[in-house]
């Protein structure tokens, strides 16, 4: 078919899937560095108030490119698991399972490709572990930001008696229910 009789077509096929699938996976991963690296700017250069509702708005194209790419590796998965299914001679159990991991289809490739694969798939999962830790912490430092600066001005203004607040000077107290009354919000 392409001059090389020895292929394996369905293998090679799989093969293709695979390493457009884990090229889908880099997208997505790119564009995960990508917002956190415009989350962790956008952190340094607010200060100690933390950023404001504009500047999180700012991130919404990127955010929008990472589900876009989500999406479409997500698409891809299902393409391949499919495709795995459907070759697998114990189509039953396959299909009952519908979960061939990337891990599991590198196993059915020949040595020399499924260790190339393999290593770009750990490459990937290693980059995408530390790109989720890095994007739960600019979360948590955002939702901290902004919580602390709320609570802090509830706080000065004794607005609110259900929850405990920061005094001027960013000691945590609970105001007293007898300020109830007096409160100036």
């Amino acid at each position: 078919m392409d001059g090389n009789p020895t292929m394996n077509q369905p293998t090679e096929r799989l093969g293709v899937l695979v390493a457009r699938q884990l090229q889908l996976e880099s997208g997505v991963v790119d564009a995960l560095d990508a917002l956190n690296d415009e989350m962790s700017a956008l952190l340094d250069n607010s200060g100690i108030y933390g950023p404001n509702p504009a500047d999180l708005a700012e991130l919404s194209p990127l955010i929008e490119t990472l589900q876009s790419r989500q999406t479409d590796s997500r698409k891809s998965r299902t393409i391949l698991q499919r495709y795995v299914n459907a070759d697998a001679s114990e189509a039953s159990d396959a299909t009952e399972q519908n979960d061939a991991s990337i891990r599991t289809i590198l196993n059915a490739l020949p040595k020399p490709e499924s260790h190339r694969l393999e290593a770009d798939r750990r490459r990937i999962h290693d980059r995408l572990s530390a790109a989720r830790q890095k994007l739960t912490a600019n979360q948590v430092v955002i939702f901290y930001s902004t919580e602390f600066h709320r609570r802090y001005l509830l706080g000065v203004l004794q607005c609110d008696v259900d929850e405990g607040n920061y005094k001027a000077d960013g000691q945590p107290f609970k105001l007293p229910p007898e300020k109830i009354i007096g409160r100036n919000c």
